[in-house]
């Protein structure tokens, strides 16, 4: 991956990061002498209220591999400390997983698919980020670690439901561990896998999240959408990509928010990663990254800052692709949040969303939640 000269001035999710550093290196265990060594999960090293790990917060090595990459590390954080934080949190994946390669996030023994998926790639995305730095002892080794969670996801199904962001989060490892050790078998069940999820893809541009359509976990999924058209681009995911953009910027909000209790996990998240990777090539993105970062620099919707700490690692690492893929934007159109001259009513019908844009207001109904609503009034903007 080339290195490439990162915007600072007006970087918000630079910003963000920097912000909210100590309060993620605070979570590991730091101690060189204890058996907990590099383990993220403070609930399980340090209170001890638990007797299982939430891997989860191993994956931070991605988002500090990509501050490291492109010299975008806080003054108080050495690129020695670094690689010394990165290094820990790799090797202390031994230490939380199982003996068939899984990992767990909320209950002992859960073999979670989500997050086993989601350390294997954050891992190897550090190691790509860091090639050239690391000796080949160590990425090998590190490799070696990894090998058993990719194992793992290659045989592990998720049954609770059809999760999107969840199985690209697995697409990304499978392509990424060829990228970097090369495995065909990998290659078969990350192709298999993403043909589920767009054959799932609502031409209405939505992408299955437990069977309905919410925009806040599309973002999720998005970030890894991305990363899978980098590692295997192709015209059918471009198209699908391309529809799912178009969709999501009607659930920008006038008053800075996105996404909420309309959607079929009623989340208000918003992760910039994917959009802003493809916020050069696609003027939704553009328009949508253009409008969050000042929904972001305003608190206006759940951002770094605000994240719960289960959730705190893929927002994280979200930020900072985010912030090293930030360039100054032109869009060429409005979101229809912020264009009160062109009224209309959108319905999707198979998502059970309705969207109304008039002078006075800006509204979007559910049909599958009760009436579940939400309404801006655009002159008393609110």
């Amino acid at each position: 991956m080339a290195k490439v000269k990162i915007q600072t001035e007006e970087n918000v999710y630079l910003a963000a990061v920097r912000r909210n550093l100590p309060r993620l290196l605070s979570l590991y265990n730091t101690d060189s002498t204890s058996r907990y060594y590099g383990v993220g999960d403070r609930q399980y090293w340090g209170w001890k209220t638990i007797d299982f790990a939430n891997a989860t917060f191993q994956g931070a090595c991605h988002g500090l591999a990509r501050l490291y990459k492109h010299d975008a590390l806080p003054d108080f954080l050495s690129k020695e400390r670094c690689l010394e934080l990165i290094d820990a949190q790799i090797m202390a994946v031994k230490t939380v997983m199982r003996a068939d390669g899984s990992l767990e996030e909320a209950f002992p023994y859960e073999g979670s698919f989500c997050v086993t998926a989601l350390v294997a790639y954050d891992v190897l995305a550090a190691l790509e980020l860091l090639n050239g730095v690391l000796t080949e002892e160590k990425k090998q080794s590190c490799l070696e670690i990894v090998s058993p969670l990719i194992g793992y996801v290659k045989i592990a199904e998720e049954t609770h439901g059809f999760i999107s962001n969840h199985l690209a989060t697995s697409v990304a490892a499978l392509f990424l561990w060829d990228r970097l050790y090369g495995d065909s078998v990998a290659v078969k069940r990350g192709q298999e896998i993403l043909d589920r999820i767009l054959a799932q893809h609502s031409d209405e541009g939505w992408f299955s999240e437990y069977g309905g359509a919410d925009p806040g976990y599309q973002t999720w999924a998005t970030v890894y959408l991305a990363e899978i058209y980098r590692l295997a681009p192709s015209d059918r995911l471009k198209e699908t990509l391309d529809k799912s953009l178009a969709f999501l910027r009607y659930f920008a909000h006038p008053d800075g928010s996105f996404g909420g209790i309309y959607g079929h996990r009623q989340t208000g998240l918003y992760l910039p990663g994917g959009i802003e990777a493809f916020a050069r090539e696609n003027d939704d993105a553009a328009a949508l990254a253009k409008f969050m970062r000042g929904s972001i620099a305003e608190y206006r919707t759940v951002t770094l800052d605000a994240i719960d700490t289960p959730n705190l690692i893929p927002y994280f690492n979200a930020y900072c692709m985010a912030a090293t893929s930030c360039v100054p934007l032109q869009p060429q159109s409005k979101l229809p949040a912020e264009d009160s001259d062109n009224p209309f009513i959108v319905k999707f019908d198979r998502a059970g969303l309705v969207v109304a844009n008039h002078k006075n207001h800006y509204t979007i109904i559910s049909t599958l939640k009760g009436g579940a609503f939400y309404s801006y009034d655009r002159s008393a903007n609110a």
